[in-house]
């Protein structure tokens, strides 16, 4: 009676272009010292691409560094024995992603980063750009401040300068709606006491995705 192994690779879901990717395997029963093979899908067929020994504990690692964006699944075979058969992993697919210019961290849900420079406010989930919004920015005399803050406050239809929504990250300063739509289509736009102003629609929709703790990094 021969036994079939269960070989079992783990690795990232998503990672950025240039990072380094560590893939794990693990068979049982133990096999140590045994050598496995992890393969990769060409596009048509599996292919051999790294092959790795088991330690004692019948596992092996090894950190391969994504060169390009899109997506790669890997699984791991290995070779039947005198009392083993042949067995192969399920698959696991790594998507690998353009880094994003700001270092937001892939484990972040959302992160929303106010570009100074740009006037443009970003808001990412797991280190992808959902959306994108125009934004006001304080005055010279009244600078929007630089720095990593969170929403600690929001609140619906404030009115007057606040617009429709407001959600406050830094005293006094907070992202809200506004009353003077027009002046988001002018460059620069430094016009506001400190605030981040997004029309009323954009508002709106960062309150709805935006809850409370949600990093906001007004960065350059």
């Amino acid at each position: 009676m021969t036994v079939r192994p269960r070989l079992r690779l783990f690795a990232p879901a998503t990672v950025y272009r240039g990072d380094p990717v560590r893939l794990t395997v693990l068979v049982a029963p133990a096999h140590p010292g045994a050598a496995v093979t992890i393969e990769m899908w060409s596009g048509d067929a599996w292919a051999p691409w790294r092959v790795v020994t088991l330690d004692d504990g019948s596992r092996a690692a090894l950190r391969w560094t994504a060169d390009r964006a899109g997506r790669q699944a890997f699984r791991v075979s290995m070779a039947a024995d005198e009392e083993h058969a042949a067995g192969a992993s399920g698959v696991r697919r790594v998507r690998i992603q353009k880094p994003n210019p700001y270092g937001v961290p892939l484990a972040a849900a959302r992160i929303v980063v106010v570009d100074l420079s740009q006037y443009t406010m970003y808001f990412f989930s797991y280190g992808r750009e959902v959306r994108s919004f125009p934004c006001v920015l304080g005055r010279p005399s009244l600078p929007t401040p630089r720095g990593h803050f969170r929403i600690y406050a929001k609140g619906m239809n404030p009115g007057g300068p606040y617009g429709a929504r407001i959600m406050s990250y830094h005293p006094p300063c907070a992202i809200h709606g506004t009353n003077e739509p027009w002046l988001l289509k002018r460059f620069p736009r430094n016009f506001s006491h400190g605030c981040t102003r997004l029309s009323n629609a954009n508002a709106i929709w960062l309150y709805v995705h935006a809850p409370i703790g949600t990093p906001v990094w007004n960065v350059p």
